[in-house]
């Protein structure tokens, strides 16, 4: 899976850019090409698949768009050619991003996020059990998560403060 294709970059970078690049590849420029395409998308998913599934990620025009500017960089650093300034700034700002996305500071626009750690909604389902005089709240085990809880637990001495 990866977020962009061979086409997609053509289209930012144009097909002679993208050609100029690769043209020293004796396997083909689409190899080539394919392979920054590779190296762009497991650079992103090291920073998004802790909070997103693979299949939500990869609807993400977000980052369609951060994979062009990656493999477009990649590319450039594949001949030992200086990176053009722009690309360089913006794989800078995307990866400052992508930081930030991976420690929960920034999410995904329209793309919901994988439940992790505290994160997690953990539920119990209490009954009333009016046989005993105190402690009547009775949790519902087969009705309640087994999540385990950060949550600290209030243990009350008793009723009305005793």
């Amino acid at each position: 899976m990866a977020y962009c294709t061979v086409d997609d970059l053509k289209n930012f970078f144009s097909t002679s850019g993208v050609e100029a690049f690769t043209d020293q590849d004796t396997r083909g420029s689409n190899q080539a090409t394919q392979d920054c395409i590779d190296q762009a998308t497991d650079e992103i998913n090291i920073f998004v698949l802790r909070r997103y599934e693979i299949t939500v990620a990869e609807t993400s025009k977000m980052l369609k768009r951060w994979c062009i500017v990656l493999t477009t960089f990649f590319l450039c650093e594949s001949r030992g050619c200086p990176v053009p300034d722009s690309i360089a700034a913006e794989a800078q700002r995307i990866n400052d991003r992508l930081e930030k996305i991976q420690s929960g500071e920034f999410r995904l626009p329209g793309v919901m996020q994988k439940a992790i750690g505290s994160s997690s909604p953990t539920f119990s389902n209490l009954t009333v059990d009016r046989r005993f005089g105190s402690n009547q709240v009775r949790v519902v085990q087969q009705a309640s998560s087994n999540i385990p809880s950060q949550l600290g637990q209030d243990f009350a001495g008793g009723f009305y403060g005793q």
